[in-house]
């Protein structure tokens, strides 16, 4: 590879690497230093910074939307590592194409979200900066142009960023990051005990009835959902496997992050006879089916010679089929049919798709903690 086909965090990332043993001592002490604090005096992050940055309420609000981007937080925390670590740095500058020190996003892609996804504090190890709203060539001052999104995150990153740069009150510093730090502690703790707690005992038998209006009630819960009805749909085929396709395996989910196309496969669930597909979905959250999605769908399994092939949505939709034997359907749909078929060889199969997909959702990595609890009591207000 030419240098000329190397960008800045290519560079960055090969320049750093040689010296990744020393350096991570360093920056996981910081992290771990912040974690382990037993308490955090948040008075020092109440106050007015310069009259009219209020630290605390502008951490809350990344705090508060990271069911709906990550990004956010995830560069916040960097970037307090980084200035603790590189106190001469201005981390605004996090490009060394616009004279930073280092590339703040190759520090988190080696560093930081990678330790914090080692020790259970991040649901992916990915960096912060995987969209072009957080990768313009521009320091991250308050006249930055990166669309970054939720758009009251943009403006509590950029007001955040412009305090640790600004102030040279290292204890101050380390507050942020200790207080960020108890939020992830915080939050791991209750997905450790969704992951670790029993289902509800009761003796209560479960109809199609009921779990078509639970999975309906999915739908009121907001954005940071969207793995959801794949995880459905995955488990209602790996429950319902032994009974209608038992030569047919259905691997694991990905984690739900990248696109088909990136990823090299043909829908979103994906079900094998010895190597060849034979069951493919494509599934879509609060879309409509359109001419497009069906297209693409249809170039993507086409030449495979796929038997069966599904788009499933939980938008309004009634059954149908379109071309080349694609069948377009909900994922209520969908789900309770199959799980109807099944209730020949096993009629609690209801209740046993509900226990199995409490467990896949809980344990699911990327999904928000906040909506797993949501989740897990609605499926327990089920079952009483």
């Amino acid at each position: 590879m030419s240098s000329s086909n190397i960008d800045e965090g290519q560079r960055d990332t090969m320049k750093m690497e040689t010296h990744l043993d020393i350096e991570m001592v360093d920056y996981s002490t910081i992290i771990q230093s912040a974690i382990d604090s037993p308490s955090v005096d948040t008075s020092i992050l109440e106050g007015k910074y310069d009259g009219t940055i209020c630290i605390k309420e502008n951490l809350d609000v990344i705090i508060s939307n990271i069911g709906k981007s990550m990004a956010p937080f995830k560069a916040t925390v960097v970037s307090l590592v980084a200035k603790i670590k590189h106190p001469e740095w201005d981390t605004r500058k996090h490009q060394i194409q616009i004279g930073g020190k280092f590339s703040l996003r190759t520090i988190d892609k080696c560093y930081v979200a990678a330790y914090l996804f080692k020790k259970g504090h991040y649901d992916t190890p990915t960096e912060f900066a995987l969209t072009r709203s957080f990768e313009k060539s521009e320091p991250f001052t308050k006249s930055y142009t990166g669309n970054i999104s939720p758009k009251e995150c943009g403006t509590a990153f950029l007001n955040i960023v412009e305090v640790i740069n600004t102030t040279e009150c290292v204890p101050l510093i380390k507050t942020m990051l200790a207080y960020v730090m108890m939020f992830l502690r915080e939050r791991t703790a209750k997905n450790t005990a969704l992951k670790t707690s029993s289902i509800l005992e009761t003796s209560k038998k479960l109809s199609l009835e009921d779990i078509s209006k639970l999975l309906d009630s999915f739908n009121t819960l907001g954005g940071g959902i969207s793995v959801l009805p794949v995880i459905v749909v995955h488990t209602v085929l790996s429950v319902v496997q032994p009974y209608l396709f038992p030569a047919v395996a259905f691997p694991e989910l990905k984690e739900h992050t990248a696109s088909d196309m990136k990823s090299q496969s043909y829908g979103d669930v994906e079900g094998f006879n010895n190597s060849a597909p034979v069951i493919v979905i494509e599934v879509k959250h609060n879309i409509v089916i359109n001419e497009t999605i069906v297209m693409n769908f249809d170039k993507k399994t086409n030449d495979a010679s796929i038997p069966l092939k599904y788009i499933l949505t939980t938008s309004k939709t009634s059954k149908h089929f379109v071309k080349n034997n694609i069948c377009i359907d909900t994922v209520t749909g969908f789900t309770t049919s199959y799980l109807q078929q099944s209730l020949l060889h096993d009629v609690n199969i209801c209740s046993i798709f509900m226990k199995e997909l409490r467990i896949n959702i809980v344990s699911y990595h990327n999904l928000p903690v906040d909506k797993k609890e949501n989740i897990n009591n609605m499926i327990i207000s089920l079952l009483a």
